[in-house]
């Protein structure tokens, strides 16, 4: 009895491993990206840099850029991703967000302010985003982002973004 039911579990635990799900082909045969950005020639940590191309909506290409300015760009599909992505042709998107200082964020009460004392809070956080935006809002948007990125089969691509040329 005892060996019929180790045979069983051993049965049971090599039917289940393996078996998961295989790889999709949108993330085989990857393409290394790596995405430099900086302003006037310094590093810009904490940049979203996200790849967009006119197929595969299923898909998320991007990554973060670290300390050195630097963005590894993954490719995700569900819950599985890996480096690198398709070679194609993309249009590059960035953003970066300016939190807000404490008097200028959103308050409980600010529902009940006059609507002249909440267009000047909105005035004061418009300028205050202007004045300290260090990604344009036209490189966020991958419509009418002027960055493109052709990615080449085995070698990818490296691409290296100065936001203060835009």
């Amino acid at each position: 009895m005892k060996t019929t039911l180790f045979f069983a579990l051993l049965f049971v635990v090599f039917a289940f491993t393996g078996c998961g799900p295989s790889t999709p082909a949108e993330l085989k045969n990857l393409a290394p990206v790596k995405i430099t950005v900086v302003n006037k020639g310094e590093p810009l940590a904490d940049v979203l840099v996200l790849l967009y191309a006119d197929t595969t909506a299923l898909l998320a290409r991007g990554g973060t850029t670290d300390a050195n300015g630097v963005a590894i760009v993954k490719t995700t599909m569900q819950s599985l991703s890996g480096i690198g992505t398709q070679p194609g042709d993309y249009t590059v998107t960035l953003s970066k967000h300016v939190p807000l200082p404490l008097e200028l964020q959103e308050r409980e009460n600010e529902i009940d302010l006059p609507e002249v004392e909440k267009a000047a809070l909105e005035t004061r956080r418009s300028a205050f985003y202007d004045k300290n935006r260090l990604v344009p809002l036209t490189l966020g948007n991958a419509r009418i982002s002027p960055i493109k990125l052709t990615v080449a089969e085995k070698t990818g691509a490296e691409l290296k973004i100065d936001v203060a040329e835009y």
